[in-house]
């Protein structure tokens, strides 16, 4: 791969036939990272993924805080990651998946999240014009979009944490009688 050397001394992937710097998405393209947030993060951080590192915090400290039934559960520390990992070829769902890592290293734990979408624009009142500039409109539909997911996550949020309660637990009991 082609590149140059910046100034702090990182190397910089270049564009083969101009000597251009290719941008950070499309060297994690070549190199074969998977950009799971694309669709969250674009130039600028959205709404729905500053709620998906919100929701890491609270799993996390709920995790920590989180009442056990199993000794060994209580009290440890956690690591939760949120990802978004989008319609899988619908359009009528959003998936999610939740991985936690404790301190005491019971493994990776994982749920799988969804939820409908097909609401999404429902119930608007389509004599203010909204539906139609949604149509017309996909920077003011995409932003609408995202505020509306960053809003469902705060709805499902208690069933995601339970959710990843229960596979703690029951995976603990599996793995570690």
């Amino acid at each position: 791969m082609k590149g140059f050397k910046d100034s702090s001394g990182k190397f910089r992937p270049t564009d083969n036939k101009k000597g251009v710097r290719k941008s950070r998405d499309q060297t994690a393209k070549n190199n074969g990272v998977q950009l799971t947030q694309k669709r969250m993060k674009r130039d600028k951080v959205s709404t729905a993924y500053r709620k998906i590192k919100e929701l890491e915090k609270d799993f996390e400290r709920g995790l920590s805080e989180y009442d056990f039934d199993n000794k060994h559960l209580k009290n440890l520390d956690w690591d939760v990651n949120v990802t978004y990992t989008g319609s899988h070829g619908t359009v009528d769902s959003e998936y999610f998946t939740v991985t936690a890592v404790n301190t005491r290293g019971i493994g990776t734990v994982e749920t799988h999240e969804a939820f409908s979408n097909d609401d999404w624009s429902q119930g608007m009142d389509d004599d203010s014009g909204y539906m139609k500039k949604l149509d017309e409109d996909s920077d003011f539909a995409e932003k609408e979009y995202d505020k509306w997911l960053a809003e469902m996550l705060d709805v499902y949020k208690e069933g995601m944490f339970q959710n990843l309660v229960t596979m703690i637990e029951e995976t603990y009991e599996e793995g570690h009688k």
